[in-house]
């Protein structure tokens, strides 16, 4: 098994101080954004009600000048809101559905070759570390092809993406597999892979 550090953090409202986050959806539709909704927890849960209310409307979040009454795009969203926004979408599908399976959130993340994690690298930008792991005091491991989540963009709608996203974490596998290990328990690293993962091919 060899793991790859995703890296993934919470974003704080504070680095969007100049702006509004909504949903893509109010944008979308010129839907009056509630002013009093303050946060981004409190406008993550909103963009997902929204998205389950309207199965039609684009998914993710928009920032808006702080001032604006209405939505009015003042930029593409950064990489880290677009990557909290997915990632809160497949945990929601994974509470409402799955419960059986371990939360990406609070789950170690593994691949079974090191191609994997090469291609993981390659593809994400993601992984830092490369080592051998010995996953023995996991006592929760799904073994799960992340090729279904990574085929979604942003022009997918909420009807189209949840059945994708309840795939994935019913342990269905693609065509062409990019399979990851959500573990969680005890992780002992080992040695540290000498290959530099970005000339595997």
């Amino acid at each position: 098994m060899h793991r790859i550090k995703l890296g993934y953090k919470s974003v704080e409202h504070a680095h969007y101080a100049h702006y509004r986050i909504v949903s893509t959806a109010e944008y979308h539709y010129g839907l009056k954004a509630d002013p009093h909704r303050h946060g981004l927890h409190h406008a993550m849960q909103h963009a997902l009600d929204l998205a389950r209310r309207q199965p039609d409307a684009p998914l993710g979040l928009a920032l808006v000048g702080a001032g604006s009454q209405f939505p009015q795009l003042h930029g593409v969203p950064s990489a880290r809101l677009s990557l909290l926004f997915w990632e809160s979408f497949y945990e929601r599908v994974r509470a409402d559905y799955f419960g059986e399976q371990p939360s990406r959130l609070e789950s170690f993340f593994a691949t079974p070759t090191l191609e994997d994690a090469a291609t993981f690298k390659r593809r994400h930008g993601i992984g830092e570390l490369l080592c051998k792991v010995d996953l023995s005091g996991c006592t929760t491991q799904a073994r799960l092809d992340h090729a279904l989540l990574s085929a979604i963009d942003g022009g997918w709608d909420y009807a189209r993406a949840h059945p994708q996203v309840a795939d994935y974490w019913a342990g269905k596998v693609s065509d062409t597999p990019l399979m990851e290990v959500l573990c969680q328990g005890e992780v002992v690293f080992g040695e540290r892979c000498l290959r530099d993962a970005d000339t595997i091919r």
